[in-house]
């Protein structure tokens, strides 16, 4: 069954390929079926919670060890989560386009959001808790779309609602930022160089 897996490596990278391809296929079938903005946005939200507990195990190794791939299968990993993220970024820019969604809160930011909402739950979440994953999914829908609606049936904190709030928000990422992925790249490379 496993012929081609000759290391661990070979194992986390098959892990992390198809939890990442599952949670892809099934949103995209689940997308078949809708073509309301708002609609799709729940659709996404409990399909991705639903796929993802399913193989709890699986996508709970895949979120937290992904990053001991070698350069090359990382970033073959990432060009699938990258994929992901754009499936979702697609379909909150369609709601946004139609006015179903916050305009002044930009989908780039929308998308972040929601995808670390969803993630998060595998971290908590243990199958013999009160909530089902269909539960899960539908409370999450309803937190997220309620957080994502027009803020005029919502009154934000005075900070989050001054204008410009975003102004400058795709801006170049800020110095500690691009410091913090240069030590996490020198850290990948030692880490290739001690585990070939």
């Amino acid at each position: 069954m496993y012929y081609h897996i000759q290391n661990k490596e070979d194992l986390l990278y098959d892990i992390c390929d198809s939890a990442l391809r599952q949670i892809q296929e099934d949103v995209e079938a689940a997308l078949q079926i809708a073509s309301d903005p708002v609609q799709r946005i729940e659709i996404l939200i409990r399909t991705h919670i639903e796929s993802m507990l399913r193989e709890y195990e699986r996508n709970s190794a895949a979120l937290t060890e992904m990053s001991c791939l070698s350069t090359k299968r990382l970033a073959e990993v990432t060009a699938l989560r990258d994929s992901y993220e754009s499936l979702t970024r697609s379909v909150l820019d369609e709601a946004h386009t139609a006015g179903v969604v916050r305009q002044d809160v930009p989908v780039k930011y929308l998308c972040l959001a929601l995808l670390g909402l969803l993630n998060r739950v595998l971290v908590w979440y243990r199958p013999n808790g009160p909530l089902s994953p269909a539960q899960i999914g539908t409370l999450f829908a309803n937190i997220y779309m309620i957080g994502a609606t027009d803020p005029n049936s919502w009154r934000p904190a005075a900070a989050a609602s001054s204008p410009g709030l975003f102004d400058g928000a795709v801006s170049p990422a800020p110095q500690a930022n691009m410091d913090r992925a240069a030590t996490k790249r020198r850290r990948k490379l030692r880490y290739d160089r001690t585990h070939p």
